[in-house]
């Protein structure tokens, strides 16, 4: 199976989904991904959970970018799956 045909089988799975179901859980995947890294970076470097609150302004900026880049990543992904389709 080519790159493309992965492509079109996952996008569509996705793409039933909805827009919004998508963003929600790119956000969830996101938040955990992001806490839990920040998390063992404390725990192997031996400081305390206080020190979460320095990671707070990375964390909001991140999420500022990633509320950007979200819709525009799944619009770059419908005009890919529809070139492909019509490639095909």
């Amino acid at each position: 199976m080519s790159r493309d045909e992965k492509f079109i089988k996952s996008w569509e799975k996705e793409r039933g989904k909805g827009k919004f179901k998508y963003m929600l859980a790119s956000f969830i995947k996101f938040i955990l991904a992001y806490w839990a890294t920040i998390i063992i970076i404390i725990v192997v470097q031996g400081d305390d959970f206080q020190r979460l609150i320095k990671y707070l302004p990375i964390f909001f900026g991140c999420l500022i970018g990633f509320t950007v880049m979200l819709p525009l990543n799944w619009n770059r992904n419908e005009e890919k799956y529809k070139q492909l389709l019509s490639d095909e």
